[in-house]
């Protein structure tokens, strides 16, 4: 079990007592990189999307995925993705496919793939339903899920969907949490 926060790492046991943490996860990536997105465990791993965030859209760079050793916690590899021009704040692995799928929080969603061997381009695939403000990805069966963040410090509370993974037809909310008083500090950024 894992957290990760914008700059630090943190893995837990069963009854999430803290095993270990890294509060500088960002050491050893270049500057101007400052924030982690919501990443995935696979053999032994962690890949979080990386990026210098510089709090909108217009102002994120640098952006790709850092690997860390999963039981140490220490940064391990950066795998530029900057190339391909889209952000990206959240990703998921699917080893089936030799895959990594990062979704972007700036613009409409869309799924940039990746091959998991050697972390090249393979193509971006697009909803058909445009989603602003994704954080977070993850498939299940024969869907994904994606987490909206508050659909971008409206108020109007977060939003999880159902994706179809073979049509990329969004097939809906499965959860969405109900902002009352006009709060705007509700924060879904991963799943």
């Amino acid at each position: 079990r894992y957290t990760i926060d914008t700059t630090s790492i943190k893995r837990y046991d069963a009854n999430w007592n803290l095993l270990n943490e890294n509060t500088n996860a960002l050491t050893g990536l270049s500057a101007p990189i400052n924030h982690l997105g919501d990443g995935d465990f696979y053999n032994g791993k962690l890949y979080i999307p990386v990026e210098y965030w510089g709090g909108s859209c217009g102002d994120f760079s640098d952006c790709g995925i850092a690997v860390y050793d999963a039981t140490t916690l220490n940064f391990e590899s950066f795998h530029d993705t900057s190339a391909q021009g889209h952000e990206c704040s959240g990703l998921f692995i699917e080893p089936s496919a030799n895959r990594i799928t990062i979704v972007n929080y700036c613009g409409p969603c869309q799924f940039h793939r990746y091959r998991l061997s050697d972390f090249s381009y393979e193509r971006t695939d697009s909803l058909d339903t445009p989603l602003n403000y994704i954080q977070g990805i993850v498939r299940l069966g024969d869907y994904y899920y994606i987490t909206q963040d508050n659909i971008g410090g409206s108020g109007d509370g977060d939003i999880c969907y159902r994706v179809s993974a073979d049509t990329f037809e969004v097939q809906g909310q499965v959860y969405h949490t109900e902002i009352s008083g006009g709060d705007s500090n509700s924060n879904m950024e991963g799943i």
